[in-house]
């Protein structure tokens, strides 16, 4: 495929691109669903694929998170790949990386286990919400919570997140 012509939004480039990167390492790996657009994320696309393959682990069969992010962000996905790794190591609730590389050799891209249960906004509009939101608020300072010496990550400037982070939001 042209890498010119990548579409990170078209289920089709992101299926053959997938299977371009993986194909090498395990020959019998397949889609075995038509992927599902999920979002733009503010930082990603993110798909759901489901893979299947005599040779492929048992841990990269059947659904996953696909999340591609765009050309200028390799930085933060190896960020993204460590913080996830670190965080899995202390028993947080992250789904960890099974796959990263590069889609069409252009967009980084990362293939994570897809967690059991409801996405998170289809469960903000239940009744649930406030338990949700209390759930999610004492993660989020236990996080806060966390030394931040023991984090082998890459320092990221103000001018870096304002300009990769914030301003796409």
């Amino acid at each position: 495929m042209n890498t010119v012509s990548f579409d990170p939004q078209n289920g089709d480039h992101v299926a053959a691109q997938l299977l371009h990167e993986l194909t090498p390492q395990w020959p019998t790996v397949m889609i075995a669903s038509v992927p599902l657009y999920v979002s733009a994320a503010t930082s990603t696309w993110v798909w759901f694929v489901e893979l299947s393959g005599a040779d492929l682990p048992s841990s990269l069969r059947g659904s996953q998170v696909l999340r591609i992010f765009r050309p200028d962000q390799a930085q933060q996905t190896s960020m993204e790949v460590a913080l996830a790794a670190t965080l899995v190591s202390l028993g947080y609730p992250v789904a960890n990386v099974l796959w990263t590389g590069n889609l069409a050799g252009t967009h980084p891209a990362v293939l994570q286990r897809r967690l059991p249960g409801t996405m998170a906004m289809d469960s903000l509009k239940t009744t649930r919400v406030k338990s949700s939101i209390g759930w999610m608020a004492r993660l989020q300072a236990r996080l806060h919570q966390l030394p931040t010496t023991s984090f082998d990550l890459p320092e990221l400037s103000a001018e870096d997140y304002l300009a990769h982070d914030l301003a796409p939001r």
